[in-house]
């Protein structure tokens, strides 16, 4: 971890993983073939790919009755519907996880939902509806929810500015999560020693759609994360360009939310000079 990095490290393993299941018939290793499959394409924004290793994925995983395999298979086509902005698709598609994982007495149920929820919220724009989750995240993290907590108080800028995280992101799951409340946060701040921290965090990931490289949740393009912080250090030529790389990857991830976020990004810039 993170993920965003690792693409070429498992293509190899997947690959060698891949022979040992079909010569010794091991499905519950056929159904991590696919998942990490699933993950190596989100890398790629090859979007086509990973719904295709989804379903592979969850239909191995409904064949040999493995419920919590199948549950992330589903967060992974969650997370295609949300990228999509098929938002009452996606939000179903997060609720039949909690209920695969509930039934099975799993102890992650209730965090997974809430952070589905969170990220199709935030992409609705409904923010004020995230805080009951976020709060309760937080309370069970501590500071490993504090960004989930800070991206549901953007409209209370004093009490997210109090809010304690990690002092670098935590390299998990929720790494693009977790990069973009920063930039978010440091943006709503006017926190230009955090958004100059950020930069070098960004850039490596500016291809990736939020988080997606998780496979099961997304927030919007790091490009715009890397963007924003870049328009509010001046960089009107880095944040132009890292404007026009997230429209690309919204495209190609189909996100017309995602897309008109960097639109409108580009136009809140100062025209070129000479333009």
């Amino acid at each position: 971890m993170p993920h965003e990095a690792q693409a070429a490290r498992c293509v190899p393993v997947v690959a060698e993983l891949r022979e040992l299941t079909a010569r010794h018939d091991l499905p519950a290793y056929r159904w991590v073939c696919e998942q990490v499959d699933a993950m190596v394409a989100a890398i790629g924004n090859d979007v086509e790919a990973v719904e295709r290793h989804a379903r592979e994925g969850l239909a191995v995983a409904r064949r040999y009755r493995m419920p919590e395999a199948e549950a992330a298979s589903l967060s992974t086509l969650a997370m295609l519907a949300h990228a999509g902005g098929r938002f009452v698709e996606a939000e179903g598609l997060y609720g039949l996880v909690r209920e695969r994982l509930v039934r099975h007495n799993a102890s992650r149920a209730a965090d997974l939902h809430a952070r589905g929820v969170i990220t199709i919220r935030l992409s609705q724009g409904r923010i004020a509806e995230i805080e009951p989750l976020a709060r309760t995240l937080h309370a069970a993290w501590g500071a490993r929810g504090g960004e989930a907590l800070v991206l549901a108080l953007q409209g209370k800028l004093e009490e997210a500015r109090a809010v304690r995280f990690d002092a670098v992101p935590v390299p998990d799951h929720f790494y693009g999560v977790r990069l973009g409340a920063r930039a978010g946060l440091a943006c709503l701040l006017g926190d230009t020693e955090a958004a100059a921290a950020l930069v070098p965090l960004l850039r490596p990931v500016r291809d990736r759609f939020g988080s997606a490289a998780a496979a099961a949740f997304c927030t919007r393009p790091l490009a715009l994360a890397l963007g924003e912080v870049c328009a509010l250090l001046g960089d009107a030529a880095g944040a132009r360009s890292a404007f026009a790389r997230a429209a690309e990857v919204a495209r190609l991830w189909g996100s017309p939310h995602g897309e008109a976020a960097a639109v409108e990004g580009a136009r809140s810039l100062p025209a070129p000079a000479g333009a």
